[in-house]
């Protein structure tokens, strides 16, 4: 989906909330994490990967078909989310959010030979404070916001709460979950929010736990509330829960045929992801406020690209990650 399309549609939600007399709708802006259009059955390409909860989404509402993210990385298509901003804009060029080194434009590689004839450009690596986000927006229009999952747009002061977001949970700058998806997850992270979990447990199913609790505390308050929901799926490291992980290898057993778009464990990490949306929709009608809650769910920037996809197990695909230079 187009940056311009998902800025385009929450401004519209915007000038209805200053024009209309009806009360203002909640938003939920839900982006996955390297996920692939073809590795959902939204479009009826795969009958393989199961996202059952995508495609209830997709029954309710409208279904994008040329639309396309503003970048093919993290960092910059997460930008321009944001700000809706084209990335190159702000030097936004690599998945660079992490790093420790703060730059607010691109600058030249120092480590090329001054004698190239091909000038090296390292990406921005913040966005800087006084960038005005759509979260701005919305808490000007008297929402409340919040940000719940993946940011890899800078760590503190350049973090959620710093770009007008009231909430901020885990609260850390990094691409994925620190050992993995399955806790304990160490997060290096001083000030992150500590997450409670059972052993093992998919940090995907947590954080949609501490989403739902949001979403109840802001049906009490009764005040609209804006919410980027941005899993840490499908990226990897790939690792699923092993009932799941068990369940599509048997699936590619009896499908046979070719396997590189039969992975068992990236099965097992979309569909986790797929039940996180799902458990958002189930709170949303539970509640009573999906009849006023605009859903808009995308990828970042599209699949993963690589040998994993052909790894016909978990051992296998840990032990190409192992030896790849996959960020």
């Amino acid at each position: 989906m187009k940056t311009k399309t998902i800025a385009g549609l929450l401004g519209s939600v915007l000038f209805g909330v200053t024009c209309a007399d009806a009360s203002p709708p909640n938003v939920l802006f839900i982006m996955a994490d390297d996920l692939g259009w073809s590795d959902t059955g939204l479009y009826g390409h795969t009958g393989f990967y199961e996202t059952p909860n995508l495609d209830r989404l997709r029954d309710r509402g409208m279904l994008f078909t040329q639309a396309y993210s503003a970048y093919a990385v993290c960092s910059p298509s997460r930008y321009a989310a944001l700000t809706g901003q084209w990335p190159a804009r702000a030097g936004w060029y690599q998945a660079a959010g992490h790093v420790e080194l703060e730059k607010f434009e691109a600058y030249k590689n120092p480590r090329i030979d001054k004698t190239s004839k091909v000038h090296h450009w390292q990406s921005a690596t913040r966005t800087r404070n006084e960038t005005a986000t759509v979260a701005d927006a919305f808490k000007a229009a008297g929402y409340d916001t919040a940000f719940f999952g993946k940011w890899h747009l800078g760590r503190e002061p350049y973090d959620p709460l710093h770009m007008g977001f009231d909430v901020d949970v885990p609260h850390t700058w990094m691409h994925a979950p620190p050992g993995g998806y399955l806790a304990p997850w160490p997060f290096p992270d001083p000030n992150i929010v500590k997450l409670p979990a059972e052993k093992g447990e998919n940090i995907e199913t947590r954080m949609a736990e501490e989403a739902v609790k949001y979403i109840q505390q802001q049906k009490k308050s009764g005040k609209p509330f804006f919410m980027c929901y941005w899993n840490f799926s499908v990226h990897t490291p790939l690792e699923g829960n092993a009932d799941l992980v068990k369940k599509y290898e048997l699936k590619a057993a009896e499908q046979g045929g070719n396997q590189k778009h039969r992975h068992p464990v990236y099965g097992a990490m979309v569909e986790t992801m797929d039940a996180a949306v799902g458990r958002l929709l189930d709170t949303l009608d539970k509640e009573g406020l999906a009849d006023n809650t605009i859903v808009v769910f995308t990828s970042d920037n599209g699949g993963l690209a690589g040998e994993a996809h052909k790894a016909p197990s978990q051992k296998a695909c840990c032990e190409w990650l192992q030896s790849s230079n996959c960020s």
